[in-house]
C-alpha cells in the first residue's frame, strides 16, 4: 500500500477530503494531519514522521496553502527528505506567488468546477506509480537512517550483510533516478559499509590468529618428533588445509604450506598446489622442473617467465597460457640462483651456485 502525506490549507478541507477519499479508495494510505495527530501529542513531530515514512508528498496548492506557514515547513521537511513532491491545484493561483521547488514542478489541475475531477486523481495516481519501487525503497532507507542518526548513530543500526549488498545494488541501478538520494541516506550506507569492511577485516585477522596458533603447536611439535611422526603430523595438517578450502582459503593456504614445510611429500605437496589453484589472485600455474625453484623473472614486454631451478636448468614460459617454451636451457653444474632478460629481451643471463 502506498504511503501518501499531503499538505493543504484548512480553508480548503472541504475538497481536500474529497481527494483523500478518492485516494484511499484506490488503495493509498494517506496521511493528513485532521485525523492523525492525537489532542496533546507533539504535533510537528508527529507532522515530521508522517512526511518522513510517506512514499510521495502532495501539495494541495491554493493562494492560502501558498501563504500558509505551516504548509511551507511541510514542504520543506519533505524536501530534506528527498521525497517526490506533487503539487495538485485546487485554486487558481500565479507560480510566482509559490514555493520555489513548487513553481519549477509539474503542476496538476484539480480545480472545482474547472478540471475533470477524476482524471486529475488518476494523474495523481499514475505519478506517483512511476518508479514507484525506487520510492518506497527510499522512504524505507530513510526512516532507517533517521533512526539511526536520532540514536547517536549506533551501530547496530547499520545495515549489514544482505540487506547492505541488496541495498547497494539498488542504488547503483537507480542512480540518477529522482527522487536522489539525501545527504544523511548516502552517509548511512557508506558507514554501514565501512562497519562492514571492519567487521570483514577483524575475521580475516581472527582467522589468521587461529592460523598462527596452529602453526605454533606444528612448530612447537617439531622438536618433539621425528621421521614417520613428524610426516604423520603433516600429512594432518595438510589433510586439515584441505577441509578449509571452500570457506576459509587463507587459512587453508597457510596451512598447507607449513604442512609442506615440515615434511615434503605428496600428500602435502598436493595440499599446497590445491590451495593455490583455488585462490583467485593465481593465473597460472607452470610444472616441469625438477627441484625447487630460485629465481624468475618476466620479459621487458611480459609475454614470457625465466625460471632458474636447483635441477640445474633454466626454462622459459608463455606468460599468457603458462606452456613451456623450447627446451630446458642446459649448461650449469649446480644450482641456477638467478635470472634476467636482457633490455631488449632478447638474451637472458644466469648465476648460479657452480660460480659462473
Amino acid at each position: 500500500m502506498s504511503h501518501i502525506f499531503i499538505s493543504y490549507s484548512r480553508k480548503d478541507i472541504t475538497f481536500a477530503k474529497q481527494v483523500v477519499s478518492a485516494l484511499e479508495k484506490s488503495e493509498f494510505d494517506v496521511w493528513i494531519d485532521w485525523d492523525n495527530i492525537p489532542k496533546g501529542e507533539d504535533w510537528w513531530s508527529e507532522i515530521q514522521s508522517g512526511v518522513e515514512e510517506a512514499d510521495a508528498f502532495l501539495f494541495l496548492l491554493s493562494p492560502d496553502s501558498a501563504a500558509s506557514e505551516v504548509c511551507r515547513d511541510e514542504l520543506e521537511h519533505a524536501l530534506e527528505n528527498g521525497k517526490r513532491i506533487l503539487p495538485v491545484v485546487l485554486r487558481d493561483i500565479s507560480p510566482q506567488d509559490t514555493h520555489s521547488e513548487l513553481s519549477k514542478r509539474n503542476w496538476i489541475f484539480c480545480r472545482d468546477g474547472q478540471d475533470n475531477f477524476n482524471q486529475a486523481i488518476t494523474e495523481i495516481i499514475d505519478t506517483i506509480h512511476i518508479d514507484y519501487e525506487w520510492l518506497k525503497f527510499h522512504a524505507e532507507l530513510q526512516v532507517k537512517a533517521l533512526k539511526w542518526q536520532r540514536n547517536n548513530q549506533e551501530k547496530s543500526l547499520l545495515l549489514r550483510g544482505q540487506e547492505l549488498e541488496e541495498a547497494e545494488k539498488i542504488v547503483n541501478i537507480k542512480s540518477g533516478t529522482e527522487p536522489q538520494l539525501v545527504d544523511i541516506q548516502r552517509k548511512y550506507l557508506w558507514e554501514s559499509r565501512q562497519a562492514a569492511n571492519r567487521q570483514r577485516r577483524n575475521i580475516t585477522v581472527g582467522t589468521i590468529t587461529i592460523a598462527l596458533a596452529i602453526i605454533g603447536i606444528i612448530l612447537f611439535s617439531y622438536f618433539l618428533v621425528r621421521d614417520e611422526r613428524d610426516r604423520a603430523l603433516a600429512n594432518q595438517v595438510a589433510a586439515v588445509s584441505k577441509n578449509y578450502l571452500e570457506e576459509k582459503l587463507d587459512l587453508a593456504l597457510l596451512l598447507a604450506v607449513q604442512a609442506s614445510r615440515q615434511d615434503e611429500n605428496f600428500q602435502t605437496n598436493d595440499a599446497l598446489l590445491l590451495s593455490i589453484q583455488q585462490d583467485p589472485n593465481t593465473l597460472q600455474v607452470m610444472r616441469g622442473h625438477g627441484g625447487i625453484v630460485l629465481s624468475v623473472a618476466f620479459s621487458p614486454d611480459g609475454t614470457r617467465i625465466a625460471s632458474g631451478s636447483s635441477d640445474n636448468t633454466i626454462r622459459i614460459w608463455d606468460a599468457n597460457s603458462g606452456e613451456q617454451i623450447g627446451e630446458p636451457l642446459t649448461g650449469h653444474s649446480w644450482s641456477v640462483n638467478s635470472v634476467a632478460f636482457s633490455p631488449d629481451g632478447t638474451r637472458i643471463a644466469s648465476g648460479s651456485s657452480d660460480n659462473t
